[in-house]
């Protein structure tokens, strides 16, 4: 049976309204699961943080429009301060062959730890099939010397010699046994960044992962870097 205009007028607004209450549900368990997840480790949250919308660099910063840092959970951890946020952008694009324009939304759930110190870039991904592929063509990854992690990782950094002595035998097993983490620095922060909302328990287990990673580093090269 086909529909009416007025029919189908009126389904598509109930569709939309439908996706409205479900994306406020779905906002408000989140918001409360971040609330609860600072209570519990006595940090502080803050349902927005402007601040942070141009605080990093790089992939996902910097991209669409409409950005926003929410569910901002932030204090210190083992030490260490941090800060685990939602960041939201749109973008807009062509919708069709009309010519046209429709927006998507795009989540991701960011990890900063502070270094106390300020480093060189550095980049680490798992390579994968499409990474060595890109790798032989571009050159743009750098080698260790350590076999294992040139052959897992892709390592990008405006300083090789700082990546090599960065990643010790005791961080590069670290990063062996977690493969599929991709981490960065970037100038005073290490960040993890992830598509979509981590689960708290995603967020603790990469709050420790990266604090077992910082002290798998050497502190001697820390003890250079950090003023005194």
């Amino acid at each position: 049976m086909q529909l009416s205009t007025p029919s189908l007028i009126l389904v598509i607004i109930g569709v939309l309204v439908v996706m409205t209450i479900v994306n406020r549900v779905l906002a408000e368990r989140r918001t409360r699961a971040m609330t609860t997840f600072a209570a519990e480790r006595e940090l502080t949250f803050e349902a927005r943080d402007p601040s942070l919308v141009d605080r990093f660099h790089g992939s996902p910063f910097g991209r669409g429009y409409a950005r926003r840092a929410t569910n901002v959970v932030h204090g210190t951890h083992d030490g260490r301060r941090v800060v685990a946020f939602d960041y939201h952008f749109r973008v807009r694009s062509s919708s069709g062959g009309s010519g046209g324009r429709g927006s998507s939304s795009h989540t991701y759930s960011v990890i900063a730890m502070h270094l106390d110190a300020v480093v060189p870039d550095l980049s680490i991904s798992p390579t994968g099939v499409l990474g060595h592929l890109v790798n032989a063509v571009s050159k743009r990854d750098v080698q260790v010397g350590h076999p294992d992690l040139d052959r897992e990782f892709t390592i990008v950094t405006s300083d090789p010699q700082f990546a090599a002595e960065l990643l010790s035998p005791e961080a590069a097993a670290l990063m062996l046994r977690n493969s599929h983490v991709a981490w960065r620095f970037e100038r005073d922060s290490m960040l993890m960044i992830g598509r979509g909302t981590w689960s708290t328990t995603e967020i603790d287990a990469r709050l420790r992962l990266m604090d077992a990673l910082l002290d798998a580093t050497p502190a001697a090269l820390w003890r250079r870097l950090r003023p005194e």
